[in-house]
């Protein structure tokens, strides 16, 4: 689960927002109707073409506060009017046009007119900005002035500010880390049907975030999952493939990665990789590992770039290229995969398309270590045993056994054994 994509889903919701309408707002519909009145009367201001799409003045106030903005031909008119009414006061006039010069990347001149809106109460007005202060790609980042809109929006049932104020409980983003107000606000998108609210809902019970209950956790992943969203639908698959909360069954995990792995999810797709590459719940078959892999890698997936690297190493399910087998464990080593970093290793030790270079090779051994892997130990530990571009040294090799026999390798616990006898013996 990557919580950096479901950031980045929330915020693109909410910036297409264009304004909300409030219900009877009778002051915004007065001053909508004093600008299409002054717009009707000004001199010079209406094409002929334009004064007839005027027809009644009720009529186009309505047009003016409909939810779904205005067509693209309307466009010019409704900007003049959109200005003329937002001048007047009208707050979805102003957060009208705020969505629209944010859309057109004018971010000072969003800022102000939403502002205006906002201030007034509009919920989108104050959903937007909140938004934007919370990226901080367009404006400054300000945690407390997003805080602050999207805790007003969320207050009014905006089902986006809600999952944004759960997401900065859940993070800790300018408040204190605090779960049980994540989980109330993702509980209140979520009763909204927000998939995001679901998948996290799901995230916190599986993780253990909140009291571990996989059950739970599955229940709102399904939910999240049916209404397509690819990381619940991802979780999905884990879960039956796990046998988590449900029965362990991997054709259901299968259809479930699928669906996500359709949606270009590269979590899915790799864990479909995987399948087809260990025939778990399929008949093995590399080539197909391979595609999805690829497909997996080519989005950044560290895994995925990994195990694509393996497949070249190997020549499995491809031709053998070590070269290829480089470029992938390069760029899957760059986000610290020991397993990447493990095969970089090798591949300076033997001196596959690189130049042979031991001390190099140790470089990327101990890097792997360090970074959780117990099969990069015995490496490390048989260079300094052979004295194999280094100085011998039994006493640093014994040292790198242990450190594999500590997190469960077979072959360091082996040879720890071995060499134990061997000192034993010598010693009589």
């Amino acid at each position: 689960m990557q919580l950096k994509i479901i950031i980045a889903s929330f915020l693109l919701l909410i910036g297409i927002i264009i304004y909300a309408i409030v219900a009877d707002n009778r002051s915004d519909t007065e001053k909508a109707t004093d600008a299409v009145r002054e717009f009707l009367t000004a001199d010079g201001e209406l094409s002929t073409k334009e004064q007839e799409l005027l027809q009644d003045i009720p009529g186009y106030v309505k047009l003016l506060q409909r939810e779904d903005g205005w067509k693209e031909e309307d466009k010019p008119l409704m900007l003049k009017l959109y200005q003329k009414s937002a001048e007047k006061g009208d707050s979805r006039a102003q957060a009208a046009l705020g969505s629209y010069y944010h859309d057109i990347h004018n971010y000072p001149e969003a800022l102000k007119w939403l502002e205006l809106s906002a201030e007034q109460g509009n919920v989108g007005a104050q959903a937007l900005l909140g938004s934007m202060h919370l990226s901080g790609e367009e404006i400054p980042q300000n945690y407390e002035q997003a805080f602050k809109w999207l805790k007003l929006a969320a207050a009014q049932g905006n089902v986006d500010s809600q999952l944004g104020l759960g997401i900065m409980y859940y993070k800790g983003m300018g408040v204190e880390h605090d779960y049980k107000k994540a989980l109330k606000w993702f509980e209140l998108a979520a009763e909204q049907k927000n998939p995001m609210a679901q998948t996290m809902l799901g995230n916190m019970h599986y993780n253990g975030t909140v009291k571990q209950n996989f059950k739970i956790a599955l229940n709102w992943y399904k939910l999240a999952a049916e209404q397509e969203n690819a990381d619940a639908q991802l979780m999905v698959g884990i879960m039956y493939y796990a046998g988590q909360g449900v029965d362990k069954d991997y054709h259901k995990a299968i259809e479930w990665c699928k669906l996500a792995a359709k949606q270009k999810n590269s979590g899915a797709q790799t864990m479909l990789g995987n399948m087809y590459y260990s025939g778990e719940g399929t008949k093995q078959d590399y080539t197909k590992a391979y595609q999805m892999y690829k497909l997996a890698a080519e989005q950044g997936n560290a895994q995925a770039q990994a195990t694509l690297g393996i497949m070249y190493y190997d020549g499995q399910g491809v031709d053998q290229n070590y070269k290829e087998a480089y470029y992938w464990f390069t760029l899957s080593a760059e986000k610290n995969f020991s397993a990447a970093t493990l095969y970089l290793g090798r591949m300076y030790e033997n001196g596959f398309y690189v130049k042979k270079d031991i001390p190099q090779a140790l470089i990327y051994y101990k890097r792997s270590i360090a970074q959780g892997s117990k099969f990069a130990c015995p490496h490390v530990a048989s260079i300094y045993e052979e004295g194999i571009g280094v100085k011998k040294d039994t006493k640093k090799a014994i040292e790198y056994y242990k450190k594999g026999a500590a997190l469960g390798d077979e072959y360091s616990i082996n040879k720890l054994v071995e060499l134990s006898a061997n000192t034993e013996s010598s010693a009589e």
